[in-house]
């Protein structure tokens, strides 16, 4: 297995939001689509890799976590949501662009902390795949 460091935002860039050309927010249903604001949590795997847990309209987006689990990198990304299509296969979904990175909580904190009391963090993480969300 390959390991690379990089930001977070560099992970979660391209990163598919929804199995569609259009998402929902978790909390009022609104449909997201390509261009617009987004908040996501996202949650990093026991094998390290990140994943998208849940995607938020602009008005509903988080500013911080709302309960940290212990032992578990979790955090909060503003972004912009784009679309990917496969043209064989006439099939696009949404991916994060543009993510900052507002709130994280990892393994060696008790609370969350925003970005803006720490310096940038690093994490480990697979190579990412571009290949479409399973539906």
């Amino acid at each position: 297995m390959t390991v690379v460091v990089a930001t977070l935002e560099a992970v979660l860039s391209g990163t598919a939001i929804a199995t569609g050309p259009v998402g929902h927010c978790v909390r009022c249903s609104t449909t997201v689509r390509e261009g617009d604001a987004v908040g996501l949590s996202a949650s990093q795997t026991a094998d390290h890799r990140w994943q998208i847990s849940r995607l938020y309209c602009t008005s509903c987006r988080p500013e911080c976590l709302s309960a940290s689990t212990r032992g578990v990198h979790k955090a909060i990304v503003h972004a912009r949501a784009g679309t990917i299509t496969d043209v064989t296969t006439q099939r696009s979904w949404l991916v994060c662009l543009d993510p900052t990175c507002v709130t994280i909580a990892g393994v060696n904190t008790e609370t969350a902390t925003t970005r803006s009391q720490r310096p940038p963090r690093h994490t480990q993480a697979s190579a990412l795949s571009q290949t479409p969300p399973s539906e």
